[in-house]
Order: C-alpha cells, then structure tokens, then sequence
C-alpha cells in the first residue's frame, strides 16, 4: 500500500519526493507487498511531469516547470507493469516537431521526428550545421544502443542477455567509439561550439539541460 505523507506512522519504506521517478519507486515497493509512504513537500505531486501555473500574469496558462523526454519512459516495462495505461488512463502524446526556436528578428527552426525534415529546417541556416547535426545524432543513436540495455536492467546484478545486447551494439558502433567518447566527456558549451557555427542551431541545442551547468565537464551527453 502506497500512502500520501499523513497516513499512520510505522511504515516500511518511506520515500521522499513524489517526483516520478519517487512514485514509480513507492509503486513498485507497494506491489512487493511492503507499506509505503510518500512524502512531498511541493503542492504538486509529478516533480518534474507535473503542470503548473508558472507566470502570475498568466495563471491559465499551465505548462511542464522541467519536464524531461518521455522517450526513455516508452523503452522501459512500467507502464504494463503497473498498467498505467490499461488502468489509470495514462496517455501520452507525441509532439511534432518535439521544439520550435523562435529567433528575435521572427525567424524560426522547427525539430521534427523526422530527421531529415530537420535537417532541411538547419541547412537554411547553414549546411554545414546541417551536416554536423546528422554525425552528431549518429553519434548520439550508437551511444544509445550502447547504454540502453544496461539502463534496463539491474546495475549490480545486470542481465547477461543486456550485456550482450551491448557489447553488439558497442560492435555495431565502433566507428562512433571515439565520437561518443569525446562528446559524453566536454561540456556541453564545448560539444555545441565544436559542432556548429550559426547561432539559430547552437540556440536549441542550450535549452536541454536540467541537470548540470552548461559548462561542466561531461555534461555534453545532454545535447539532442
């Protein structure tokens, strides 16, 4: 039984933040049988899921305050293991294009779920940054063939068919090695820089960072 913060004392586990990544965690334990409660100190639960009001002078106006890509939610088993669809109504709704860059002077640059639509976007800015764009998500899709098996399961006690799973990735991507390597390392400034020249493609590419500095070390894994 999972619980809002106010239930009785002596629970077995109690989990602070009910962010989703805090209920995901209290509903799983729930299921194991053990007595969860969840504690909050924000009005809305969903941490970085939730929708707020976020401008006093617009107080209809609700959005994500950090919602991060769902993309990485729809490779994983929680959604049928806790039947948040089958059940709990949960829908989810695929944006495209995923983010518009409005420019000051009413240009635009749209990113769209088709690539090469987005590249077509880029290259009336500069080809180049088009070209670059491409290696860099070809870099970006080896990476993720890598380290999503290991993301699915256990980090002590891993899978062998996941370690598997990526070594033959890592195989399949052996030319992209050096390039993954380069860019999980620098900064997130420094593989933006690098890469493209022309200040309506760098702009988007700044905003997708929740977690880290835009200029610490290791953070360039954020760009997309």
């Amino acid at each position: 039984m999972a619980r809002a913060a106010g239930g009785r004392s002596g629970s077995d586990v109690i989990v602070v933040g009910a962010g989703h990544n805090g209920l995901v965690a209290a509903c799983y334990l729930a299921k194991a049988g053990l007595d969860v409660l969840v504690v909050e100190a924000h009005e809305t639960p969903g941490g970085m899921t939730s929708t707020n009001p976020m401008a006093p002078e617009a107080p209809d106006h609700l959005i994500n305050e950090a919602s991060i890509h769902a993309s990485l939610f729809r490779t994983t088993n929680i959604d049928a293991e806790l039947e948040l669809s089958s059940r709990f109504g949960l829908r989810q709704r695929l944006i495209d294009p995923a983010h518009v860059h409005l420019g000051p002077e009413g240009e635009s640059l749209a990113y769209w779920r088709d690539p090469m639509r987005t590249v077509e976007e880029i290259k009336r800015f500069s080809r180049k940054d088009a070209a670059a764009w491409v290696e860099l998500s070809n870099t970006i899709a080896a990476a993720t063939a890598i380290g999503l098996p290991m993301m699915q399961t256990s980090p002590t006690r891993p899978a062998w068919r996941n370690v598997v799973a990526a070594l033959r990735a890592a195989g399949r991507g052996r030319k992209e090695l050096a390039a993954i390597a380069r860019w999980a390392s620098v900064s997130q400034a420094e593989a933006i820089e690098e890469r493209f020249e022309h200040p309506m493609v760098r702009g988007p590419l700044t905003v997708n960072l929740p977690f880290m500095t835009f200029d610490s070390d290791a953070s360039g894994r954020t760009p997309r």
